[in-house]
């Protein structure tokens, strides 16, 4: 037996279900929920029924950051590839922001991303050595971080901009 689960107008009402029983059924109860959930629709006023919808949550940028970084590092392959800007952010600027580091910054706003280079000040090294690289995603409030590999090209890439900078 075939339900059709659209209202279908029958002599300019529609067909209320309510009644259907199952055939094999010596209690007269109703045969399974589909009959139940047809007539709970469709007794709604049809703008409440109309306005139903799923709210679909947007993704962290702790779920966004490493699709966000293999998209970026094919940009820097691109020689015509330019960023926004390339500068040094002193410490202390953010709030538990202790350490300085160079900024290569290649979106703003909501999203932004950038790379952050954290160098060496000791005797010993070669002034703006690179110690640590972090690739950042933010958005309004959100933000994630990813440590980029010694070995990696934007690595490379990183310490010929501090090197060409300082």
């Amino acid at each position: 037996m075939r339900i059709n689960l659209l209202r279908t107008p029958v002599t300019g009402a529609h067909k209320d279900l309510s009644s259907a029983r199952s055939p094999d059924s010596s209690t007269g109860a109703r045969k399974g929920c589909i009959l139940d959930n047809y007539n709970r629709i469709n007794k709604l006023a049809p703008l409440e029924r109309n306005n139903m919808t799923a709210v679909e949550k947007e993704k962290s940028c702790q779920e966004l950051i490493h699709g966000q970084w293999h998209q970026r590092q094919e940009d820097l392959k691109n020689p015509d590839f330019e960023a926004l800007g390339f500068d040094w952010v002193e410490p202390n600027t953010f709030t538990d922001q202790r350490e300085g580091y160079w900024r290569w910054q290649f979106s703003w706003g909501g999203p932004s991303d950038e790379l952050r280079g954290y160098i060496n000040w000791v005797p010993q090294s070669r002034p703006g050595a690179l110690h640590r690289l972090e690739y950042w995603y933010l958005d309004w409030g959100d933000g994630a971080c990813h440590q980029v590999h010694p070995d990696s090209e934007a690595w490379a890439q990183m310490q010929q901009m501090i090197d060409a900078a300082a």
